[in-house]
């Protein structure tokens, strides 16, 4: 399913949040992958993603931009299961560091899931996955220009791996593990 079927505008000049979330949606309904065509996606809220394949043309080609843009799995107990993201981009616009705000590229729980060839930058934390849960496997991703942390494992999150993964340029840790 193409996110431009669900009205996305890939020149960015209008809001693409709901059409991609309405995508996303539809495609978990559905099990069909959701995909992200070439441009520049303007996104300005957290799109929740649940049993769904949400690829793009590649990092370079479909990129999800925006204040407040991320991909969020849903918070354990009940994280969100066979979530597979891949190829495309996250660009925030985020440049001091605010606790309080929830600007993650990527948050929340998913288990049983896959991050891979995905490009994250300037926002708060690249990756910061909540648990308890297991089996996410994290792999060709480039994290750069975070004001926290590149990616956090926050929580008991078990069977989990990341390899093949670039991070630079964090305002705190590379790489967190948290097993709490």
């Amino acid at each position: 399913l193409s996110v431009l079927s669900y009205g996305a505008d890939p020149a960015g000049r209008a809001d693409s949040t709901t059409a991609i979330q309405n995508a996303i949606n539809a495609g978990s309904a559905a099990s069909k992958a959701v995909y992200i065509p070439p441009g520049n996606y303007l996104v300005t809220a957290h799109l929740i993603v649940n049993n769904v394949t949400l690829t793009g043309a590649g990092e370079w080609y479909s990129v999800l931009g925006g204040n407040g843009v991320g991909v969020f799995g849903n918070m354990p107990p009940d994280p969100s299961t066979n979530v597979h993201l891949s190829n495309f981009a996250i660009f925030g616009q985020v440049n001091a560091r605010v606790d309080s705000e929830d600007f993650m590229g990527i948050g929340g729980g998913l288990q049983d899931s896959t991050i891979s060839n995905v490009w994250i930058q300037h926002v708060q934390a690249g990756i910061w996955m909540t648990g308890p849960f297991t089996g996410l496997k994290i792999s060709d991703v480039r994290i750069q220009d975070t004001v926290a942390d590149g990616i956090n494992f926050d929580g008991g999150i078990t069977d989990s791996s990341v390899t093949s993964t670039y991070i630079r340029n964090t305002g705190d840790d590379g790489i967190a593990l948290w097993s709490n």
